[in-house]
């Protein structure tokens, strides 16, 4: 098995914020972790995952700066407030715009790409399909930049998993278990249904010939 990608590190400006001790000293991390992946591989892509909030917006000018040392632009997209309401899936293309834009120049890789599909969260799984259906008309407009989509995730989780995920994250909320439950393409229900969702990237790929 060869590996493709190398990302060091999740989600980082979550946990750093704009801090620039621990954002220095992540740096030197990165740096030497970076250059020993590639001694283990000729040609990895080298980058480090950051979410769509912080990449262009909070924590923008530490991502930038980081990412100078890097191969790929890694974010995670999950379009929601703090709340865990999802926001207008017309919104998208605009936030993939801003972002492509913010790294101009620079091969982007969508992580993680997901929106939950439960009406505790505001949506459905109409919503849902709408999402994939703009994320694949944004990836038509910056294909140049933006090499790899990865939507989260095929099934949705059992509830056993999302009780294990909070106690990871050490955070308990009615909202934000049901975005980690319904952010599958398919149901959770022993028969594993296809939602709306899941014919979309079918449909989208096919028209493009892929």
């Amino acid at each position: 098995m060869q590996l493709t990608s190398l990302s060091i590190g999740n989600e980082i400006d979550a946990t750093f914020g704009a801090d620039p001790d621990l954002w220095r000293q992540y740096t030197t991390f990165f740096n030497e972790t970076a250059e020993h992946g590639l001694s283990l591989q000729l040609g990895l892509l080298v980058g480090s995952k950051a979410i769509f909030p912080g990449a262009v917006g909070y924590a923008k000018e530490q991502v930038q700066a980081l990412n100078e040392f890097s191969d790929v632009i890694m974010v995670t997209y999950y379009p929601l407030d703090e709340g865990f309401q999802v926001q207008d899936p017309v919104q998208v293309q605009g936030d993939l715009r801003m972002l492509a834009t913010t790294y101009e120049g620079r091969p982007i890789f969508l992580a993680e790409a997901g929106y939950p599909s439960s009406e505790v969260n505001g949506s459905s799984e109409t919503k849902q399909a709408e999402f994939i259906l703009h994320i694949f008309n944004a990836w038509d407009e910056h294909a140049d930049q933006i090499k790899l989509i990865s939507f989260t995730w095929l099934t949705d989780l059992p509830k056993e998993s999302v009780t294990e995920f909070e106690a990871y994250y050490g955070f308990s909320d009615h909202a934000f278990g049901e975005f980690l439950h319904t952010l599958g393409l398919r149901t959770f229900d022993g028969k594993g249904a296809d939602k709306e969702a899941f014919r979309t990237p079918q449909a989208e790929a096919k028209s493009r010939g892929w």
